[in-house]
């Protein structure tokens, strides 16, 4: 009769190699903790300031506005690239010469669906400080300037 071992289901711990955390993942749940400490404190210091009923209409106005940008963005980023692709097959389709066409131009970065984007994300994060950021963000001078700087640093 021969008897057999089953390795265990679970290793022993000290077994296993030891994983060492990155040293930005770490920064990054800091930095998340930080940030939600600093929303609670907006929040409490403005309901003290008012009424919890305030707080509650801001954050649900946020919420409500900030599906709207999302979506609005999304669709505008949608109808780009419907479009992009359309100039792609018509220029294709028109350009059968021995070479094989020709490269398609190159259009200059466009970020405002993208910051749409990034200031509908900030509003739908429930607090005051990213409702403030995102408004910024989605202030047109600013959001010009974020995306010349942006398009400067791509190049």
């Amino acid at each position: 009769m021969t008897s057999t071992t089953f390795s265990p289901i679970h290793p022993d711990p000290a077994d296993l190699p030891k994983r060492r955390r990155s040293r930005a993942r770490a920064l990054a749940l800091l930095a998340a903790a930080v940030g939600a400490g600093l929303e609670i404190w907006a929040m409490i210091v403005v309901a003290y300031a008012t009424n919890g009923f305030v707080v509650l209409f801001i954050l649900l106005a946020g919420s409500v506005l900030g599906a709207g940008l999302v979506r609005r963005a999304g669709l505008g980023a949608w109808d780009d690239m419907t479009a992009t692709l359309k100039r792609a097959g018509r220029r294709k389709a028109g350009s059968e010469d021995a070479a094989g066409g020709t490269a398609p131009t190159q259009r200059p970065i466009d970020s405002k669906s993208g910051l749409r984007l990034l200031g509908g994300l900030l509003l739908n994060v429930p607090g005051l400080i990213s409702d403030a950021v995102a408004l910024v963000v989605l202030f047109p001078p600013i959001r010009r300037l974020i995306g010349a700087r942006a398009g400067a640093a791509r190049r």
